[in-house]
């Protein structure tokens, strides 16, 4: 009789039909699901979409199919195309790290969270770095990622004796 409120889920409400978009300026944006990823591309040219549990991962800026669909309660960054599989810094994943953070916790505390920032070279806030995201990721502007050749053999013909 008293356990009704055990059985039901705390996430099962609107917010699992939203999805966190973060633009190069910082910006976090809802995006109302089911929405594609080729939807976002289209509206915004120039850019790719990627997710940010993927890049705190694999620390590259890995991009999703066009025909993907975003997952509720996510975040996805949005990444210059000419970014696509460059390798990010540690001080670009703390300060997306940091916003993210700052932005789900609305003032509560959390479980095992620090109060203290990550240190930033340069006198620069956190902000400042999410925002120079299209000029500060590390990996050569324009172009793509470099695929090493196949090994072809080079086959000489066999004489044959007769």
């Amino acid at each position: 009789m008293g356990n009704y409120g055990s059985c039901l889920n705390p996430h099962n409400g609107v917010d699992s039909k939203i999805a966190k978009l973060v633009d190069s300026q910082g910006q976090v944006t809802p995006i109302e699901l089911p929405t594609t990823v080729a939807e976002l591309m289209l509206e915004n040219p120039g850019f790719a979409i990627c997710p940010v549990d993927e890049v705190v991962r694999s620390r590259r800026v890995l991009v999703m199919k066009a025909d993907d669909v975003l997952e509720g309660r996510k975040y996805y960054l949005l990444v210059p195309v000419d970014k696509v599989n460059s390798r990010m810094s540690d001080s670009q994943l703390a300060a997306i790290d940091s916003l993210l953070c700052k932005r789900k916790v609305k003032g509560g505390r959390t479980r095992g969270s620090s109060k203290v920032s990550p240190f930033v070279e340069g006198g620069e806030n956190l902000e400042s770095l999410v925002r120079g995201l299209s000029e500060k990721c590390t990996g050569l502007a324009g172009q793509k990622s470099i695929v090493s050749k196949a090994w072809v053999p080079v086959l000489e013909p066999i004489m044959e004796v007769w």
